[in-house]
């Protein structure tokens, strides 16, 4: 007599597939403010440190130089340009920076000069010196970051 054996797969039902789905809905609902949060200040600071070391490198270059470095605060929202520099990424045209662009996606909320500087410029003598102090307040999505220039020391700092 031959004996029928019934074998049994092992598999999930509809039901558990659902569950297990509604967990993976509720976990990334759970994430996704966290995750959105995480990444504005991720890109507040960058954009921060970004302007920070551009500060940096236009006094470091002015020292280097012995000449006079500018940083001009464009009229283009969101926009600043080291003249006479180069580009950094070896391309064409001057050091211009769009902190609005990828991967900032920042705004320039303010820019405040201690000294009366009517032409959003900040110089850097062939010493280093600053013709003004700066504080530049940036922001994403709610995020601000304040990046500060002491005209008396050349420290740069970020907030």
């Amino acid at each position: 007599m031959v004996e029928s054996r019934r074998i049994s797969r092992g598999a999930f039902t509809l039901i558990e597939l659902m569950i297990v789905l509604a967990i993976g809905v509720v976990l990334a609902a759970i994430a996704a403010p966290r995750y959105s949060a995480s990444l504005n200040r991720y890109r507040a600071d960058g954009a921060a440190r970004r302007l920070a070391a551009d500060l940096n490198l236009a006094r470091s270059t002015a020292k280097a130089t012995s000449a006079t470095c500018t940083v001009s605060f464009l009229g283009k929202p969101d926009t600043y340009e080291i003249l006479g520099m180069a580009a950094p990424d070896g391309g064409g045209g001057g050091y211009v920076v769009v902190l609005s662009a990828e991967p900032y996606k920042a705004t320039i909320k303010g820019i405040t000069f201690t000294d009366s500087i009517a032409d959003n410029t900040l110089k850097f003598n062939g010493y280093g010196d600053a013709d003004s102090g700066v504080s530049i307040t940036i922001t994403v999505r709610g995020v601000e970051r304040t990046v500060t220039l002491n005209a008396g020391n050349g420290v740069v700092t970020v907030q």
